[in-house]
């Protein structure tokens, strides 16, 4: 059998978002830690309704939680969920698929 190897830095992807006005601002998507993932899907578990898979009833900030949780500024402050709110929905809906691919959540 062979060795299993694994890196424990977790993975990360620079994301650049231009204003309204043109200017560019430096970010980086990271991948969720166990921790971070289960919360994440705990929260989700508190918004499904009992007894019918993966169906939400409540949208408001599932999106800008995941985010919230994945992106960064260039000095490494977390995006605030105010901020993310902000954003185009196609935006958010782009960094959203993102953070899930790249922490694997895509496959749950």
């Amino acid at each position: 059998m062979d060795i299993m190897r694994f890196e424990l830095k977790l993975a990360e992807t620079p994301v650049t978002l231009v204003s309204v006005d043109g200017e560019e601002k430096d970010y980086i998507l990271r991948e969720l830690s166990g921790e971070k993932r289960d919360d994440f899907l705990n929260n989700v578990g508190k918004r499904t309704i009992p007894g019918v898979d993966n169906k939400l009833n409540d949208f408001k900030d599932h999106q800008a939680v995941l985010i919230n949780k994945c992106l960064f500024t260039a000095e490494g402050v977390a995006v605030s969920i105010p901020e993310i709110r902000a954003f185009p929905a196609n935006v958010q809906k782009e960094l959203f698929l993102a953070c899930r691919e790249i922490s694997g959540l895509d496959m749950v």
